[in-house]
């Protein structure tokens, strides 16, 4: 890989649409499978919404601090 292929595709995963969007997408993702998994077992909804929105937030916090790690690790070795 040439060096500005590897300059476009890091241009790429840095945009703020991507930082933003990943956790969103990762945390909805995996909250729609909790949440149809309760909804299935249990036939309640309202329990289904709360672990659902539950699972949504842990794992947006997760990768969104994830993500901050790695940015800022990646100022300081830059810097």
């Amino acid at each position: 890989m040439t060096e500005d292929e590897q300059k476009l595709e890091s241009d790429q995963s840095e945009s703020p649409l991507n930082k933003q969007m990943s956790p969103v997408a990762g945390g909805g993702l995996l909250g729609a499978i909790v949440f149809g998994f309760v909804l299935f077992k249990s036939h309640d909804v309202l329990r289904a919404l709360l672990v659902g929105g539950v699972v949504f937030g842990m794992i947006f916090w997760v990768m969104w601090a994830g993500q901050y790690l790695e940015r800022r690790t990646k100022k300081k070795n830059q810097d």
